[in-house]
């Protein structure tokens, strides 16, 4: 599942709750509003699906997640999760 574009806020808010619930996250992508069009940015891309046969810690991805938000959250960007 996939979120639609989310404010920095209430993206680690949705984080936190998904954690709260046991939801795995996978990703985050950094968007920007251009021409009426959100538009991804290349340069800002979490990806917590990328270690083989590792098991992933919930808690760790999410916090990296909401650390990559607050890391990369400009005056014109929003956010999408994507969750398993």
């Amino acid at each position: 599942m996939e979120t639609g574009p989310l404010p920095a806020k209430e993206a680690i808010d949705f984080i936190q709750n998904c954690k709260r619930a046991g939801r795995k996250v996978l990703g985050v992508d950094r968007l920007f509003l251009h021409q009426g069009t959100y538009t991804l940015d290349l340069e800002a891309i979490a990806d917590f699906t990328m270690t083989p046969n590792v098991p992933r810690d919930l808690d760790e991805d999410a916090e990296a997640a909401c650390v990559f938000i607050r890391s990369n959250a400009k005056q014109d960007s929003v956010f999408s999760i994507i969750v398993e």
